[in-house]
């Protein structure tokens, strides 16, 4: 996660103000932090301050500087430093890593009502990650997200509800949300929305639900796959998302792509099986090596923001170049949007990285 530490805090800054800080004096255009706000005292401004010499944007990166500068802040009880400096002791980032210390501040933020906190500590409890698994906990603090328009907030509560944790299941309520979120540009819960409304490049089976199972009992791949997705959508079965990743298991063992992509998603979000993103960026990568379109964006997609991988936006180029090359049509807008903000060496290097992975993996007939 340290990877998307950027794509973190920009958003607590944003979003910081009113009622949980007053924010300093907007700067000149190009003027950078406000230092001589923040040596007068204001907190906001130190906040401000002490990110951006954290990370090194518009100023020389000084990890133990922006440190001193976020602790002034969050010692006056500024959201937005006891937000970010929260996050750096959960990431070890310019001070030991200290996970009381990091979920103890992160909470104060969250009680002033910072969505970017809320989310955080939502995140947390709901993978497990640092904290014990709480899922009633998780809800109470993504509504609280994503009641304020936080992406993040609003991404896992749709997840939420994609998987009936914490909450009943729900696929509408679960669209609702993910749309807010990929609305606002989020690219995993425009893949999950992907997801939960397509699937991944193969059609299923035309067969009877007697017929499909009766091949899949045989070993047929596409038939656990088709029978997998019967279960997951609750298609002439009950709806059972334990037998929907029983099923995906065995055809993603024997090689089927979008068998590995579905279960990728269910343990990415948790649904039928405990969540673990290790396993679900194992999936996906598989999948996306045997050339699957989709999981080739979503692997892109999560390279980009850094989650469960590390953040690249080259190589989140690269994976969305091969989506787009093989005519995935919502691989395009995402990679041009990424070119734009790329430099024109990034540009490059991913187009090189994508010709050299294909020389690699060249693309197998049936695929």
């Amino acid at each position: 996660m340290r990877n998307s530490f950027a794509a973190f805090l920009l958003p607590m800054v944003l979003l910081a103000g009113g009622a949980l800080a007053q924010p300093a004096a907007p700067a000149a255009p190009g003027a950078g932090p406000n230092r001589a706000a923040a040596e007068a005292g204001d907190a906001q401004a130190q906040a401000v301050l002490g990110m951006s010499l954290l990370l090194g944007r518009g100023l020389p990166k000084s990890e133990a500087e922006g440190i001193a500068w976020l602790r002034k802040a969050a010692d006056q009880g500024n959201a937005t430093g006891q937000g970010i400096l929260g996050y750096a002791y959960l990431e070890g980032l310019g001070v030991g890593k200290d996970i009381a210390q990091g979920v103890a501040l992160t909470r104060k933020a969250a009680e002033q009502g910072l969505p970017a906190a809320q989310a955080t500590l939502a995140r947390l409890y709901f993978m497990g990650k640092d904290v014990p698994v709480d899922d009633a906990e998780a809800i109470k603090w993504m509504r609280l997200a994503a009641g304020r328009g936080n992406r993040d907030g609003q991404r896992l509560l749709g997840a939420a509800y994609a998987a009936g944790r914490g909450v009943p299941k729900d696929p509408a309520e679960a669209r609702k949300w993910l749309q807010l979120a990929a609305k606002q540009g989020d690219a995993e819960a425009k893949a999950a929305l992907e997801a939960m409304t397509a699937t991944p490049g193969r059609k299923a089976p035309e067969e009877s639900i007697e017929a499909v199972r009766a091949a899949a009992e045989k070993g047929d791949a596409r038939s656990q796959w088709a029978l997998g997705f019967a279960y997951g959508a609750g298609k002439d079965v009950p709806r059972d998302d334990a037998k929907a990743v029983e099923w995906y298991r065995k055809a993603a063992q024997q090689g089927y792509a979008p068998a590995q992509y579905n279960l990728s998603t269910h343990y990415w979000f948790g649904v039928g099986v405990k969540a673990d993103r290790a396993q679900s960026i194992a999936w996906l990568r598989k999948a996306a090596s045997l050339h699957l379109a989709i999981a080739q964006y979503s692997l892109g997609a999560k390279h980009l923001v850094g989650e469960g991988v590390k953040r690249d936006p080259v190589e989140a180029a690269m994976w969305m170049r091969l989506a787009a090359d093989q005519g995935y049509e919502k691989a395009r807008a995402p990679l041009a949007e990424l070119e734009a903000k790329l430099k024109p060496a990034q540009v490059e290097a991913s187009k090189k990285r994508a010709q050299a992975w294909l020389k690699a993996n060249p693309k197998p007939a049936a695929a």
